[in-house]
Formats: structure tokens, C-alpha cells, sequence
């Protein structure tokens, strides 16, 4: 008799440089390079991703740089509050600098709190 079996291979995490892998992450590292990622990825423009996945920021592009830098947080935590390991965002900052924004938060997760700064 031959048995039903399913068996589950875990990948580890692994970072990416210009879509080389240069070593593999976990833990607290991978969360970080996940968070970047995400705000990095307009929502909506790759079929690949969930329509869950990333950040509505291309509508802000050329608008008015004060709503911009206001409304960026509600965006951020749209973005991230759709990963279940993200538990709060706080002490966040946004800097417009020439056509970049910078930003910078703490994020509390399930294994801890990241200091992240990105720049969209």
C-alpha cells in the first residue's frame, strides 16, 4: 500500500542585490528586507503580487509635496499592517528631498522592533 504523504520544504530567506542572491537572511533581517520590499513595490501594477501587496504611492508623484508628506504615514500603515507580523508603526518621519522622500519609523513586530528608514 502506498501512503498519501505531503511533506513542506521551508526555504530560508535570502537578500537580494540587483536580483543577485548575496547570502541568506532570517528572523528579524528578512522582516526588515520584507518591510522595504513592500513599500517599495507600487500596489496594483504587478499581477504577480496580491492586490494587498504594497504601497499607492505613484498617485502622490508630482502633487503637492505637503499632502504628500502627510498622507505618506496612512499609506505606510496600510501597506504594512497587511503583513500579520507587523504590529504597530510609530515615531514616524517624512522628509521631501529634491524629487525623493525620505522616511523613517519603528515598527514593533512579532520578533521585535525595527528601526526602518526608506527612501521612495
Amino acid at each position: 500500500m502506498i501512503r498519501n504523504t505531503k511533506t513542506k520544504e521551508v526555504q530560508p530567506s535570502h537578500t537580494l542585490d540587483e536580483n543577485n542572491i548575496l547570502k541568506q537572511i532570517d528572523g528579524i533581517e528578512a522582516l526588515k528586507q520584507s518591510i522595504e520590499r513592500m513599500l517599495t513595490t507600487e500596489r496594483y501594477q504587478y499581477s504577480i503580487y496580491d492586490h494587498r501587496y504594497g504601497i499607492e504611492f505613484s498617485e502622490l508623484i508630482g502633487g503637492d509635496a505637503d499632502f504628500a508628506r502627510l498622507d505618506i504615514e496612512r499609506r505606510v500603515k496600510e501597506c504594512l499592517f497587511e503583513d500579520d507580523r507587523i504590529e504597530n508603526i510609530y515615531n514616524f518621519y517624512a522628509q521631501i528631498i529634491d524629487d525623493n522622500m525620505l522616511i523613517r519609523f519603528d515598527v514593533d513586530t512579532i520578533i521585535g522592533t525595527i528601526n526602518m528608514e526608506v527612501n521612495l
